[in-house]
């Protein structure tokens, strides 16, 4: 006993190190993507969206895809060992056994789109609570002021009840489908022990099967029960992958944009139409910014002073007309070389605790 507590200790050490390296691996892709992501693409969605994925995805996967995997593997084991020592009794015993296995398969799959679309909505609830979180409680001075503190706890409560109401009906699904799996699994059992005693007194087996067959079932069924129920919570994971291998970062236009070379003239606007969700910036017909000369775009909130610097600097793409460096359009250009020929102070504040020269 002390070699197999040894042996379960280091099983479940080096699953647990495994894991570990997954979750690694897992938020370095994502990370990977996020880096080589454009400012516009970037800004299809939220901050706090993407820490979720980081946070709460990984989290997801882990429990319904890495656990589950490890299950598999253990419940292989089992089934191959347990049909090794089936088909050494009888064959009688080994088909009845390997047909009880494939009517258990049929249960999961019963589960199957269910658990997936469950899986789907809990990830899509955890990318809003870890957003309006985020929002909701930066802004706790304003709320504090305003004597609205209630306010706000009700929005923050509002996206984690709906994020836990996913878990609870992921939960209860599950468990409906391991009750089912474990009293077919029972009966499957009690039925393979009275098919061993008839065998037996046939003649056609030994006595020794009797007590043999208990344990041999028991195993083989457990295998294959705890097999089918984990593939069915690691196909639950899909839709998760699917996001996170889907979603393109990257421009494909981007590959084919040379770097900018410094800008020797000037910069000029031409019938620059900015173009956001729902509504179009007019930005002028036509500006020519010389270099060595200072200037000053005044005009009303709302005008296209801010969006006319940022399609200048590359931070938006999303424009009719044109930009010329020195007469060449800046879309040829890569937005990454573009932002290097300009210095901008952004009006996002950000504040983070490091060094001056933080690199």
């Amino acid at each position: 006993w002390i070699v197999a507590v040894a042996l379960q200790y280091l099983a479940e050490g080096y699953q647990a190190y495994l894991s570990k390296l997954f979750n690694i691996h897992l938020r370095d892709g994502i990370m990977e993507k996020i880096s080589v992501c454009s400012n516009e693409n970037f800004s299809r969605k939220e901050g706090g969206e993407y820490a979720s994925w980081l946070v709460n995805d990984v989290d997801l996967i882990g429990k319904n895809a890495i656990t589950p995997f490890f299950l598999n593997v253990k419940g292989a084991s089992m089934t191959v060992f347990a049909v090794i020592a089936l088909m050494k009794l009888h064959w009688i015993l080994l088909i009845c056994s390997i047909v009880s296995a494939i009517i258990l398969s049929i249960i999961p799959n019963l589960f199957d789109k269910r658990l997936k679309s469950i899986v789907e909505k809990l990830s899509a609830c955890n990318e809003s609570f870890s957003q309006s979180a985020y929002d909701l409680l930066g802004g706790f001075e304003v709320f504090f002021v305003t004597d609205k503190i209630h306010k706000m706890t009700e929005k923050i409560r509002d996206t984690y009840v709906s994020s836990e109401n996913e878990k609870y009906r992921f939960e209860i699904q599950s468990t409906i489908m391991k009750m089912l799996m474990d009293s077919i699994y029972r009966i499957f059992e009690l039925s393979l022990d009275i098919l061993a005693a008839i065998l037996s007194f046939l003649g056609i087996v030994n006595y020794g099967v009797v007590f043999a067959m208990s344990n041999l079932t028991n195993r083989f069924l457990m295998g294959t029960d705890s097999l089918f129920t984990n593939m069915t919570l690691l196909r639950s994971a899909e839709g998760i992958f699917e996001k996170l291998d889907h979603w393109t970062f990257d421009d494909a236009e981007s590959k084919n944009q040379q770097e900018a070379p410094s800008i020797e003239c000037s910069i000029a606007v031409e019938n620059l139409v900015i173009h956001y969700p729902g509504a179009d910036v007019k930005v002028g017909e036509h500006y020519t910014f010389e270099m060595g000369k200072h200037y000053a775009i005044v005009g009303e909130s709302g005008s296209g002073k801010t969006s006319l610097v940022r399609a200048v600097i590359g931070l938006n793409n999303q424009y009719d007309g044109r930009i010329l460096f020195d007469g060449i359009e800046r879309r040829s250009y890569h937005d990454k070389s573009v932002l290097k020929q300009f210095a901008n102070i952004t009006q996002n504040t950000y504040q983070f605790t490091d060094t001056m020269r933080f690199t």
